[in-house]
């Protein structure tokens, strides 16, 4: 059974959401930008450091802080309350640990794509939603006379629908040594808040403008058990597939369990821009 629906979603059910980011730089008032400005106190135990450009420097410790002090940090790095709820733990410690401070983002693309039992991609927009809708329910229904397999409809999600939902960030992260480019973290994440209604390949794709430049990219996918399956929630982690073969962006995919509890991951892009 969960061989026949892993084999189902490479061919049925690919969410796509890709980013075409365009972040405003920050510029520094001089070469100095990396000098402390303030140290904030979080808490009795916790001080961070603000640099000049407004940056939150990185804390090498920030997998023992407790909750209270990454959300703190986080809100000092320019994070809204709301964004920061949406956050995994391990997002939350990778983003302090590289320090920087959030800046707004152009979000010009964020879509899904699905792929029929046919090969062919499908844009969804509202517009189309309801027709690829019964296009996902013939292919289903195809696929079920085919394989007698018992699996239900997927609910197609966009920013925040149903158990799934996907947010986007940039963090600055100054400029680099030779004092010629910008330093930013591009960020996806995404959480399924309970058992998909199949499990699939999915993929992440972040995307940029031509004058960008990637350093590197990582990404996780993660499971947390539930509770009633047991108490002490253990969490499995498991690789993305990363691809750099476009100049234009980087694409990852990993495979969504089929399972109860909750899955998360992301995927992060280190990329500078030119200051001229």
């Amino acid at each position: 059974m969960n061989q026949a629906r892993r084999f189902k979603s490479l061919f049925l059910v690919v969410v796509i959401f890709g980013v075409i980011i365009s972040a405003a730089p920050i510029l520094a008032e001089d070469n100095t930008e990396n000098e402390v400005k303030t140290k904030i106190k979080i808490d009795d135990q916790l001080t961070v450091n603000k640099l000049k450009d407004g940056r939150i420097e990185g804390l090498k410790n920030a997998g023992q802080l407790k909750k209270e002090q990454r959300l703190a940090v986080l809100s000092q790095m320019k994070f809204t309350e709301n964004e920061i709820k949406t956050m995994s733990v391990d997002l939350q410690q990778n983003i302090i640990a590289n320090g920087g401070v959030k800046v707004e983002s152009n979000q010009t693309d964020f879509k899904e794509v699905y792929t029929d039992l046919r090969g062919k991609d499908h844009v969804i927009t509202e517009e189309n939603r309801e027709k690829i809708q019964k296009l996902i329910e013939k292919d289903l229904s195809e696929f079920k006379s085919k394989t007698k397999g018992n699996v239900s409809t997927l609910a197609m999600g966009s920013a925040a629908d149903g158990i799934w939902y996907g947010m986007s960030y940039i963090v600055y992260n100054g400029i680099n040594s030779y004092n010629t480019e910008y330093m930013y973290d591009y960020y996806t994440s995404y959480t399924w808040n309970g058992r998909p209604g199949v499990a699939f390949t999915d993929t992440v794709t972040q995307a940029w403008q031509s004058h960008t430049t990637r350093v590197s990219s990582s990404g996780q996918h993660a499971w947390q058990v539930p509770a009633w399956q047991n108490p002490n929630q253990p969490i499995y982690y498991y690789p993305m597939s990363i691809n750099y073969n476009s100049i234009a962006g980087t694409q990852a995919t990993f495979n969504l369990q089929y399972v109860d509890g909750t899955q998360y991951g992301h995927l992060k892009d280190s990329v500078r821009i030119p200051i001229t």
